[in-house]
C-alpha cells in the first residue's frame, strides 16, 4: 500500500468517478498528512472553478478588436499567398492555349 499520497495522485483521484477513488478516500479518513494535502488541492480546485461574473470595463471591445483583426491578418496573408499562384496558373492557360492555337493553326 502506498504510504502518502502526492497532490498530483489526489488531483488525479479529484476527477475519477466515486467507485474508484474509495482506496484513496479511505486513505485520506486516516491519515492527517494526506487529508491536509486533500484540503489544499480541493480548496484550489474550487477557487479555480469561482470564475468573477463581472469583466473589466471594455474586455468584450478589446476582445472583440483582437479576433477581427487576426481574422482581417489571415485574410491578407491569404491574398498573399494566393498572388503568385495565380499568376502561375494564369501563365500556364496563356501557354495551353498558345499551343492548342498554334496546333490549330497547322492544321
Amino acid at each position: 500500500m502506498k504510504q502518502h499520497y502526492s497532490e498530483a495522485d489526489l488531483l488525479e483521484t479529484w476527477y475519477t468517478a466515486p467507485g474508484e477513488s474509495m482506496p484513496v478516500m479511505m486513505h485520506l479518513a486516516d491519515c492527517a498528512d494526506c487529508a491536509e494535502r486533500w484540503e489544499r488541492v480541493d480548496r484550489k480546485i474550487r477557487s479555480l472553478a469561482a470564475c468573477p461574473e463581472e469583466r473589466p470595463e471594455g474586455f468584450l471591445a478589446r476582445h472583440r478588436h483582437s479576433i477581427l483583426h487576426s481574422i482581417e491578418q489571415r485574410q491578407l496573408r491569404r491574398v498573399k499567398a494566393s498572388g503568385p499562384i495565380a499568376l502561375v496558373a494564369l501563365l500556364a492557360l496563356a501557354l495551353l492555349l498558345a499551343g492548342v492555337w498554334g496546333w490549330i493553326a497547322r492544321s
